[in-house]
This record gives structure tokens, C-alpha cells and sequence, in this order.
């Protein structure tokens, strides 16, 4: 039983500070409504930005919840149109992407989620066919991308064999918590590279680290991966540690290398990771 006479942090051991500002917002949130949450309490897992004035929202894997619904799912990456209501979208910030419309940002989008989700593409061609695809959309106008996506994404045909279905749909995850491939400038996004060709060998990087983390919790005996509970604590604490904290210098290095030395490079270690 709680003593209400006493304060609230001698109500238990060990209520700390983080558990008195979790009680205090879930109670102004009961009590007045979420127009008094702080932006972080309000939107978080959510993720907000504006493309050419439209409102786009998706949300992050650093949150268990968002963890559970983004690898097991039944739709979780189906684009859908709603209204917003919300009182802390005055942040969002607006990019401007000259010459695109709505329906071409989400056939962009739709395509490469597709492609990611692909029952036909191994993990690592998924990978490779996107850091393709991000070197050469670059040279191309946004209004042309919407059209000659499916031309680029049949150029590149890796020979590389292995379906990973929770790997492909980190992919996805990622892809939406950053626009691509309409990435943004915030800080975060930033982290992950200040162009298409970056944003995409971080993503190589990030999934194949993700990859090797998931292996070190199979089964060996069994040959059995994680149970899916397990699946997504370990990828949401993942997501929260490469989310939330600035670019290792491992990352940056390998990064550099990949730029360095081509798509070829990253090639050969898609194929000993996937071996």
C-alpha cells in the first residue's frame, strides 16, 4: 500500500529523480491535456518533418514499442494519409525539394520501402542496390526520381544469397525514422551523412553491426535465432545507443573507407559478413 501522506520520492525506494518527471508528465497529461507536455514527452517515439509544406510522420526503434510493431507487424511500413492534430508540431522543420508533388514523394518512398521489404532481395543486395541508388540520385532532379527509380534499382544485381527478415526490416525502419531517400538537416540525421551516398553506408554499417549483435544471442546448437521478445530488446536497446549518442570514431572510419573504395569495397564485406 502507498502511503500518500509521505512525499512522493519516500513513497518507495529508489524513486529517483527520472521516475518523479515520468509521474509528473503522465499526471499533467491526465490532469490538463497534452498541450502542456514538453515536445520530448509529446512526440517521442514519433518523428515529424515537412517536405515541401506536407506534414510526414513516422517514429524510431528506440522504443520498445515501436521496436515490436516495426519487426513484427503485420503492415507497419504502409504509407497512409490522416489528420494531425497535435500541439507540438510548430518544430517540425520544413525542407524545400524543387519540382517534387505528393505523389511523387510517395511513390519515391513506396518504391525503396518496397525494394527494402523484398521477399526476392537478400539483405545485402538490398544494401548495395540503395548505396547504388544514392549515388546516382544525386545528379538527377527530385520531379525525374519518381520515374527513374525502378530503371537504377534493375541496373545493379549483387550475387549475393540470404533473407533476414528482421535486418530488412531495421532497413525500412531507418528509412522512414530519416526520410530517405529525402533526408533531412537536423542534427541526427546528419550523424547518419551529409549526402545520399553517406546516408546509405551508414545504413550498411549500422545493419550488419545489428546483423552480428543478433547472431551473438542465437542458438548455435539449435540454429535458432532469438525468440521474437528477445529480437526486440535487443534491437531497441540498439537503436537507442546508435539513435541517441554522436558517430563513433569506428563508424566515421569505416565510413571513409567504404567512400574511399567504392561500392566494390562494401561489397566484399557484405559478402564475408554474409557467408
Amino acid at each position: 500500500m502507498v502511503d500518500h501522506s509521505q512525499p512522493l520520492h519516500k513513497r518507495r525506494p529508489g524513486f529517483g529523480q527520472q521516475d518523479l518527471y515520468r509521474l509528473g508528465c503522465l499526471l499533467a497529461h491526465a490532469q490538463q491535456g497534452e498541450q502542456v507536455l514538453t515536445d520530448t514527452c509529446a512526440n517521442y517515439p514519433r518523428m515529424y518533418r515537412r517536405i515541401n509544406g506536407a506534414l510526414v510522420k513516422s517514429a524510431t526503434l528506440s522504443c520498445p514499442d515501436i521496436a515490436r510493431l516495426g519487426l513484427y507487424g503485420d503492415d507497419p511500413y504502409h504509407i497512409e494519409e490522416s489528420q494531425q492534430d497535435d500541439f507540438h508540431l510548430y518544430g517540425a522543420s520544413n525542407q524545400a525539394f524543387a519540382g517534387l508533388d505528393s505523389s511523387q514523394w510517395r511513390s519515391v518512398v513506396g518504391f525503396v520501402l518496397q525494394m527494402a521489404l523484398s521477399s526476392q532481395l537478400s539483405t545485402g543486395q538490398v544494401l548495395l542496390r540503395l548505396h547504388w541508388i544514392a549515388a546516382r540520385l544525386t545528379t538527377l532532379p527530385y520531379a525525374g526520381w519518381a520515374e527513374e527509380l525502378p530503371n537504377l534499382a534493375a541496373e545493379y544485381e549483387p550475387s549475393i544469397a540470404c533473407s533476414e527478415p528482421i535486418l530488412k526490416r531495421f532497413i525500412a525502419a531507418e528509412m522512414t525514422r530519416t526520410g530517405f531517400p529525402f533526408i533531412s538537416s537536423t542534427s541526427a540525421v546528419v550523424d547518419y551523412g551529409v549526402s545520399l551516398t553517406e546516408w546509405a553506408t551508414t545504413l550498411a554499417i549500422q545493419t550488419l553491426t545489428l546483423r552480428y549483435l543478433l547472431l551473438a544471442h542465437c542458438d548455435a546448437h539449435a540454429q535458432q535465432a532469438p525468440d521474437p521478445q528477445k529480437t526486440v530488446d535487443l534491437v531497441y536497446r540498439f537503436c537507442r545507443a546508435a539513435n541517441h549518442n554522436a558517430v563513433t570514431a569506428s563508424e566515421r572510419t569505416l565510413r571513409n573507407a567504404i567512400g574511399e573504395r567504392g561500392p566494390a569495397y562494401l561489397c566484399a564485406l557484405i559478402a564475408q559478413i554474409e557467408v
